[in-house]
């Protein structure tokens, strides 16, 4: 087998483990889910799961990344603001049964504490290569976590709970509260091509 032939037999194994994931949460709570019984309904064994991911987390982390990844590509020639309202729809609103599920589960290795571990890492990295520099100052850096933790906590609450607030509107209230420091960076394509980098 090639290696353009391997990557897409990967790729499809990947997938094959993740939507048996995303099926199982329909009947199964997260903390029950366990490995071995969707390797056993995936027909592979527990190397190949580890091969590929390193815990369920890290399979939730992939599928958020790939989600947000193919709305960001269907939607390239919008505006920064218009692509966050159609990921929130595509992503979460859309699948908000698979996302309560999973962040309904609170430990060590709980979706938020993922989800804004992986969004600063993406927009620290970003912004480094947007600006062209090898590190970011203090300043940035806090910027960045002060945006990302409030940003990532009200995306939990508008899943979690009925807030009243449309997809739109939500994107809406990030976009707008994005500090200038990060919206006057040029980051679409940069933020895209990071992504797909991964």
């Amino acid at each position: 087998m090639g290696y353009f032939e391997e990557m897409k037999s990967s790729l499809r194994t990947k997938r094959l483990i993740v939507n048996t994931f995303t099926d199982m949460l329909k009947t199964t709570s997260l903390k029950d889910l366990h490995i071995s019984d969707l390797c056993e309904k995936c027909d592979i064994d527990r190397k190949t799961f580890y091969y590929h991911f390193a815990d369920k987390f890290d399979l939730i982390a992939w599928k958020i990344h790939q989600d947000w990844l193919n709305s960001l590509k269907a939607h390239e020639n919008c505006s920064l603001q218009d692509r966050m309202q159609y990921g929130i729809q595509e992503v979460y609103l859309d699948q908000r049964d698979y996302y309560q599920t999973v962040f309904k589960y609170q430990g060590q290795n709980s979706l938020l504490t993922q989800m804004i571990r992986d969004t600063i890492e993406v927009w620290e990295d970003t912004l480094l290569q947007s600006m062209n520099t090898g590190s970011l100052s203090p300043y940035l850096k806090s910027v960045i976590r002060y945006h990302v933790y409030g940003m990532s906590l009200l995306i939990a609450h508008w899943i979690m709970r009925d807030t009243g607030i449309t997809a739109a509107e939500l994107s809406d209230i990030i976009y707008k509260n994005i500090s200038y420091l990060l919206k006057d960076l040029d980051i679409n394509q940069t933020f895209i091509r990071k992504m797909q980098s991964e």
